[in-house]
């Protein structure tokens, strides 16, 4: 049973799509490189795959923000995250794009949707 289910076939869409999405024009680090392509989406960085999002969320004990460098080696292209994961990411060299918002976690559906498409709507 695979842990981490994924529709078969996600759409290729630009981080500054993603980031109109969530209502950023610039990331942490400064203008969105439209070339940047997202195919995915997660949450769980033992689950990145190449061309993924990581969504760094504040967990019970830990931030998933401490997680970003693993998520990289895995072959994440983006960071999604809240400004304590900024924060704590400031710290590290880090080399793809972050894009803060205050509510992660409100936003989250809206691009899993847009990057897995609507399946409701099929």
């Amino acid at each position: 049973m695979n842990a981490n289910p994924r529709p078969l076939s996600p759409h290729a869409i630009s981080l500054s799509s993603v980031a109109e999405c969530v209502g950023l024009s610039r990331t942490r680090y400064g203008v969105i490189d439209s070339r940047v392509v997202v195919t995915g989406v997660t949450l769980d960085s033992r689950g990145i795959r190449p061309g993924d999002l990581y969504a760094a969320l504040p967990g019970a004990s830990v931030h998933g923000a401490r997680f970003v460098r693993a998520a990289i080696g895995l072959g994440a292209v983006a960071v999604l995250t809240d400004p304590a994961g900024a924060a704590l990411l400031a710290l590290n060299e880090i080399t793809v794009p972050v894009l803060v918002v205050p509510e992660p976690r409100a936003v989250l559906g809206s691009v899993a949707a847009m990057i897995y498409g609507r399946a409701a709507k099929r």
